[in-house]
């Protein structure tokens, strides 16, 4: 496979990744550090629950057990997540008190940056994971389809587009659970919500990458559902209360 065929699906993968690194994350070493420091986390709990359900793994990836354990794994990472949003709150919190210490405090643009570098941490993270398990696949041509034949679409661009989505929706699931931490919401809005978000993504890779029938829609709505969930936690954030009382 040339490096160009190998940089076309990359900087689709990645792209909003290096889009939000570049464009916000630059702009701040605080953040920058707290981008590194999210995919580091999510790395670790990636590593982990690989390791804990290595041995139930299935050569079928579209029957019932390997379903079982993507639903499995996607609750994990809502522990992981549900976790991370308690931490944010805790420690944006200690820094609204430093501010305000400082006769100063803290934005809602402030909160923004740190939530968008924490959910770019684990898009970057994912996204590692998914390049990393094409290797295997770089000693062909390029032009892998998948076992579905889905219209003759190579495996690298398909994956690259799922992987895309997931950059969207990852971010916008971390958004709505500390959003939902920051207003001392529910289960059901901080971890119930964004689980359901990361889930419907995850359903929709494996049903596109194994199912014809499916393959031809699914990638497009994995799309949609990845620009549906920025736009809902965007909405979501900034309707929220201000930070004054943390």
């Amino acid at each position: 496979m040339t490096v160009v065929g190998i940089l076309g699906p990359f900087l689709i993968g990645t792209g909003p990744i290096l889009a939000v690194s570049s464009l916000v994350l630059s702009r701040s070493s605080l953040l920058i550090l707290l981008g590194l420091v999210g995919a580091f986390y999510w790395i670790t709990i990636l590593i982990a629950i690989s390791i804990l359900l290595r041995g139930f793994t299935s050569t079928d990836p579209g029957n019932l057990a390997s379903l079982s354990l993507l639903l499995t794994a996607v609750v994990l990472q809502g522990a992981a997540r549900l976790l991370q949003a308690k931490g944010f709150r805790l420690g944006l919190g200690r820094l609204n008190a430093y501010a305000a210490g400082q006769h100063s405090t803290l934005t809602k643009q402030d909160a923004w940056g740190v939530i968008l570098a924490l959910g770019t941490g684990q898009a970057a993270a994912q996204s590692l994971a998914f390049f990393v398990s094409w290797l295997p696949f770089l000693r062909n041509g390029g032009t892998l389809t998948p076992p579905s034949s889905c219209w003759n679409i190579s495996f690298f661009v398909q994956a690259a587009l799922n992987s895309l989505g997931f950059s969207l929706v990852l971010p916008a699931a971390a958004l709505l659970s500390c959003t939902a931490a920051l207003q001392d919401g529910g289960m059901l809005s901080m971890a119930g919500i964004p689980a359901g978000l990361h889930l419907a993504a995850a359903f929709l890779t494996v049903l596109g990458s194994t199912n014809s029938a499916v393959c031809v829609l699914g990638t497009p709505a994995m799309l949609c559902l990845g620009l549906a969930s920025v736009g809902l936690a965007s909405s979501s954030f900034w309707r929220a209360e201000d930070l004054s009382r943390l």
